[in-house]
Formats: structure tokens, sequence, C-alpha cells
């Protein structure tokens, strides 16, 4: 899968000689996004468990907080044990008694040794200390600590995925998954699908991403079903796909609903259902969403132009011009002056070529210059002179 890449269907209409550049929006870069996404989710999951260890590291009593392993020293990340055993078994830590009391420390003592050791595990990760970081996630697993060890599982699925240690990668994800963890078995079946969807296991994708979406996980079921209808959709599996994406619109997930229609509407114009693709943009356009809605405005222009309807393809593109997004508007800008060129309003495409050239955009911008230079060539009696 390409790194950040951006890809566009080029349509070439030539009116009395000249190019004129007209572009659509594609949902092919789209699939760059999955890995982008991964990287951000990771950076999201990393600022939670910063900040879920500066709040416990307060609870530890003075002796537990520090913890040594070789040359690192690090502070440990503690838990609310006492408030645990308190909530478990309905009496105050400070009552119990005897072998109770003794139990209590032996939990706390449990619980403040998992956490310090997948905090250990997390600074060995970022320092790049590979081997000890697998290590102590590995005993943060094997602990079977029920907080803890579903995060070290998810962890080490990323750790081994990055070092392209699939298989490993995937034994780790999976043990995130088995232990059913409200977050982390989610997260962990939607990143095991976008790992074996790049592999192109295709078959097991789908079935780590349906179980991200039976989990009903507010953020990991709607990305999972954008990400199987993507899948589906590349594999020309389109009545599936649009299933898929229908469960991300559905959702109305701010992010992935409107991704999900804005895809939806790029697939069925594809295969000419005109109608349909329109009802899809206008779902993403009716979102607001300050990426899909405009993108989904100037595709959605490209579709009246390819039916004839030009006046609607126009007040469409003036919209994607009106929402000021740094591509779309820019790209609509150019093929408002294609539109007015060809119904003759010269001065109203010169002033859209000049945009478009204005706009400074690395295509659009030099598109622009060429059309307008044709369209002074070509009717200078018809263009305003300043």
């Amino acid at each position: 899968m390409s790194s950040f890449m951006s890809s566009f269907f080029i349509l070439i209409a030539v009116m009395v000689g000249a190019t004129v550049l007209v572009v659509l929006l594609s949902g092919a870069q789209l699939r760059t996004y999955r890995k982008r996404r991964a990287r951000q989710r990771k950076e999201e999951v990393a600022e939670q468990v910063r900040k879920q260890l500066a709040d416990m590291r307060n609870s530890l009593a003075p002796e537990q907080r520090r913890v040594g392993r070789g040359n690192y020293e690090v502070e440990d990340t503690g838990h609310e044990a006492g408030q645990r055993t308190r909530e478990s078994t309905g009496e105050l830590a400070g009552q119990a008694q005897g072998t109770a009391g003794q139990h209590a420390d032996q939990t706390r003592a449990t619980e403040a040794g998992a956490w310090a050791t997948f905090h250990l595990g997390s600074i060995f990760d970022k320092q790049g200390a590979y081997d000890m970081a697998v290590d102590a996630y590995q005993r943060t697993i094997d602990s079977g600590h029920g907080e803890a060890a579903p995060r070290a599982a998810f962890n080490l699925g990323i750790l081994f995925e990055e070092r392209r240690e699939y298989d490993l990668a995937e034994q780790a994800y999976q043990r995130a998954i088995d232990s059913g963890h409200p977050e982390w078995a989610p997260k962990a079946a939607s990143d095991l699908g976008l790992m074996l969807d790049a592999l192109g296991e295709y078959e097991r994708a789908e079935e780590a991403y349906q179980r991200a979406i039976a989990s009903g996980h507010s953020e990991e079921a709607p990305r999972a079903a954008f990400d199987l209808g993507l899948m589906l959709d590349a594999l020309g599996e389109y009545e599936r796909a649009e299933e898929a994406y229908q469960r991300a619109i559905d959702s109305k997930h701010p992010e992935e609903a409107p991704r999900a229609a804005f895809n939806l509407g790029l697939m069925l114009n594809e295969q000419g259902e005109y109608e349909r693709a329109e009802e899809a943009y206008q779902r993403a356009i009716d979102s607001e969403h300050a990426e899909w809605a405009p993108k989904a405005m100037f595709n959605l222009g490209m579709l009246f132009e390819e039916r004839g309807e030009r006046d609607l393809a126009a007040k469409a593109y003036q919209r994607a011009v009106e929402s000021g997004h740094s591509d779309a508007a820019s790209k609509a800008r150019l093929n408002l002056g294609v539109l007015f060129e060809q119904t003759g309003e010269y001065d109203l495409a010169e002033e859209a070529y000049q945009q478009a050239i204005d706009s400074g955009h690395p295509e659009v911008a030099p598109e622009g210059m060429r059309n307008l230079r044709g369209l002074s060539t070509r009717f200078p009696k018809k263009i305003r002179r300043g």
C-alpha cells in the first residue's frame, strides 16, 4: 500500500484546440488513509495511556513508587487497588484482618506490578529497546491482569506489526481479542483486520473487521465498517461494499459516516448509478464535514456535468469554491472556467481561470494558466482588458 499518495481520475475536454483539465477526486487516495489512521490511532492510544498513568501515580504508597530493571529506573504506573478491593468485597481495606488483609496486600502488589511492567514496556518501546519491550509486555500479558494484560497485548501486536513479524503480531492481537475487553478487544480486531487486509488475506481480514463491527464499539465498529467497505470496493464486491459503507453511514460517526458516504457516492458514480451516487454525495455534503463535504460537492459537480446538467454542475462547483477547501475549491474554480468557456461566458471563464492560478495549487494553477492563455488567444475580443 502506498504511503500518502494522491490519485485522481482525469477527464480531458478539448475546446477549440484548447486543453482543459477536469479532475474527479478519487477514493483511491483513501486507501493510504488506512495506514495514516492506524498511526494516528496509535498516537491517540499512547496519549490515553500517558493520561491514565499521570492520574494513577498519586494513588501509590511511597514505597511503591519506584521500581528498577537493569539500568532503567522508572515510576510505577500504580493503580487504585485499595478502592478495587473495597468495591469487590464490600468492606474497607483497613477493616480486613488476618488472611484477608494479606490477600489484599498481595492484590495491591499484583495490581501495581502489572501496571509497572506495562509502563516499563511502553518506555522500552518508545526508546526502541524492542527485546526488552517485548519481554515487559509479555510478562504483563502473562499476569492475567484484567486491564493491563489486554492493553499490553494490543501494544505488542502493534510492535510486532511494525517489525513485520506478522505471525507474532496476529497472535498478540488475538490475545487482546480473546480477552473480551470492551476497549482493547475491538481495537485489536480492527487493527488485525487492517494488517491482514494489507497482506492480502482478505477473508481473514473480513473476519477481523466483522469482530470489530459486532463489538458495537463507538469508534472501532464504524471504522471497521468503513475499512471493510473499502476492501470489498477494491475487490469489486460492490453490493457487499455498499452494505459495509452503509453500516458506517448509519453509525452517524462524525468521521467515518461522511467518509463512507463520499466513498459510496464515488463507487456508485463509477458504476453509472448517478441518482444513488447523488444521494450518497448529498449525505456527505449534509454532514458539513470539513474534508468530505467539499470533496463531495466537487464530485457532485462532476456528476452533473457528465449528465449534461451544466447549471447544476456550476452550482455544485460554486459550493465547493465557497467551502475554501484547498484542494476541492481550487479544482472547482478550474472546472467552472471550463463550463463558462463552453457556454460563451468568457469574462467569467477568465475570472475563474485567474482564481485557479491564484490558488497556487500545484496541479490546478499550471492548467489555469494554460487555459487562460488559450482563452485570450482564441477570443481576444471577448476578454476584458484591465
